[in-house]
Order: structure tokens, then sequence, then C-alpha cells
């Protein structure tokens, strides 16, 4: 296969503005140079290089960075965009060599905690480095709140709750950030930039877009010594993530309540 085949199927017809400047120019022609040298490479491989070294590393040097100094949030910031790139090559390589699994995507879904995980992490290990106790508990309850959540769905998963009802009703972000006001403001973004005329962009797509906002801006900014300024973003992040996962819960929990009626 020559690179212009492998980069049209590879890459989504549609996607993220993240992914589509700032990963996919990078992430598709590396990822077919190695396929090309590697030939018995597979999207599991690049999967579980992430999951058990890129992102334990990112939330490693997270932990260090309150005791060894602030160029640890920088390299932190750096592991975290290369996780985001092998998270974009695993797919690439998947649906460029036809290679798709169910055991490839259970993995990728795993793997994909870890940027969770390191966001939390990110508000534990700030809170330390300026000791803040508003993002020191904040961090935590975030973290219990997504774990709550998280055994929720797996109890329901376990049970034949979802074939009695309709899970996108209670379990679709894309359902919930319309209605507690995220889609308007990626709305309005997106008609900001409209005149660029950047294509391939889904405004529906914002995964990658939110990990660049929640970790690597901070972690840029911290390095730069701009305390007050990641101090009041994170504070905002904060209180928004508790209200977000306390409205998952509670759509879930709603539902099941009027599913059992």
């Amino acid at each position: 296969m020559d690179y212009k085949k492998f980069k049209k199927e590879a890459r989504r017809e549609k996607d993220a503005i993240v992914p589509v400047l700032f990963l996919d120019p990078i992430a598709t022609p590396v990822t077919f140079l190695l396929k090309k040298t590697f030939k018995k490479l597979t999207p599991t491989q690049i999967t579980i290089s992430r999951l058990v070294f890129f992102s334990p590393l990112v939330i490693a040097l997270l932990l260090l960075a309150p005791f060894f100094g602030d160029i640890f949030y920088l390299l932190a910031g750096i592991g975290f965009y290369v996780t985001l790139l092998t998270d974009c090559m695993d797919g690439q390589l998947a649906r460029g060599t036809k290679a798709i699994s169910k055991k490839g995507d259970l993995l990728d879904c795993i793997s994909d905690r870890f940027s969770n995980i390191t966001f939390f992490t990110l508000l534990f290990s700030f809170a330390i480095r300026i000791n803040n106790m508003f993002l020191l508990i904040g961090s935590f309850l975030i973290l219990i709140l997504k774990i709550f959540q998280m055994v929720i769905v797996i109890r329901i998963s376990e049970s034949k709750f979802l074939e009695k009802s309709n899970p996108d009703a209670y379990l679709s972000e894309r359902i919930i950030v319309e209605k507690i006001g995220i889609d308007f403001v990626y709305r309005k973004f997106f008609a900001l930039i409209k005149p660029l005329k950047i294509k391939r962009i889904d405004p529906r797509r914002s995964c990658f877009d939110q990990y660049i906002i929640t970790i690597i801006i901070p972690t840029i900014l911290i390095y730069f010594q701009k305390f007050q300024t990641v101090t009041y973003f994170l504070c905002f992040l904060t209180v928004f993530f508790i209200v977000y996962y306390l409205y998952k819960i509670k759509t879930i929990i709603s539902a099941i309540l009027n599913q059992t009626e």
C-alpha cells in the first residue's frame, strides 16, 4: 500500500480540530513509516505502549513536579501530547490496515481512562505546588464522582437494564453537553473559525480538544510561572467537572428509577 492510499484509509473523513491540525500531520506519516519498517506492528501494540508506558510516565512526572521543579510540568505536557499521538496512531493503523478488533477497542477504551486520571493528577499536583486546599479537595471529589459514575455504568452494563431502555438517553455525553451548554460554546467557536474553511473538522467530535484545554495548556502555563491564570482556570474546571459528573450521575439514576416504576 502506498502512502496516499494509506492516508485516505487511515484518516477519518471528519474529525475534531486538534487531530486535524496538530495530530494527523504527524501521526499519519509516522504510523505509515512504522508499519513499513515493522511489518508485524499491530494497533494493539501501540495501544499497549500507551497503556503501560506513556500514560503512567505522564502521571509520574506530574506527581514529581511539585518537588523537583516546574520543568516536570512541561515534560508532562509533552508526554501527554505523545499519548494523544499514539491514540491517534493506533486508530489510523487499525483503519489503514483494516485491523479493527473488539479487543483493540476494549484496550483503547481502558487506556483512554488514563486521560481522566491525568487531569485528576494535574489538579492534585498543582494544588500541592501552590498549597491550594480548594484544588486539593476538588481533585479528590472529582475522582470519587468519576469512580462512582463508572461503577454505576458497569453495573448497568452487567444487568438487563440496557435491554429495556435506550442507553443513549442517559449515557450519551453528546446529550449531556447539549443540556449543560457546552455545545453552545462549541457552535460559537466553530462559527468563528468557519471563514478559515478548514476541511475535515467535525464540531461534534471534541475528545482530543478537551484534553488540550484541560491538560496540555495548563502544564505549559505552569512551566512559564503563570500561576494566577492557571489557578483561576483550574478552579473553574474543578467546579465545572463536579457539576458535570453530578449531572451525569443524576441522569443515570433518574433513568433507572423511571424505568423501574
